[in-house]
């Protein structure tokens, strides 16, 4: 995985990921970055470095920043969090896969299935 500068034509920060994460999707925050995997997650700071890494038992869908600190994600039973220290917790259970795309108000989120 590599951060590079399209601008100054640079490299600015570069993780050695395994080939097994099969990395699906990045999202972006300003301090942080997640990097969604089969059954990885890993959180990143904005220089590549490891904050946390979480290993889930069922595939990642999907996930977003809610603030710099907390991240959702959605598995294929589970809607859930992870936090900078590693923690995660199960909010709620889904009957189908969910995608989570971004939140819409204060307790509106928009998905699709």
């Amino acid at each position: 995985m590599l951060k590079y500068d399209l601008k100054g034509g640079k490299v600015l920060g570069q993780l050695e990921v395994e080939k097994d994460a099969n990395i699906r999707q990045v999202v972006l925050e300003k301090e942080h970055i997640a990097l969604c995997g089969r059954n990885v997650l890993i959180i990143t700071n904005q220089e590549l470095e490891v904050v946390c890494t979480v290993t889930e038992k069922f595939s990642i869908k999907s996930a977003f920043w809610e603030r710099e600190n907390l991240l959702f994600y959605t598995t294929k039973n589970h809607w859930k969090y992870a936090l900078l220290n590693g923690e995660t917790g199960v909010m709620k259970n889904i009957d189908e896969p969910m995608h989570l795309v971004r939140k819409m108000g204060d307790r509106k989120f928009l998905a699709f299935n």
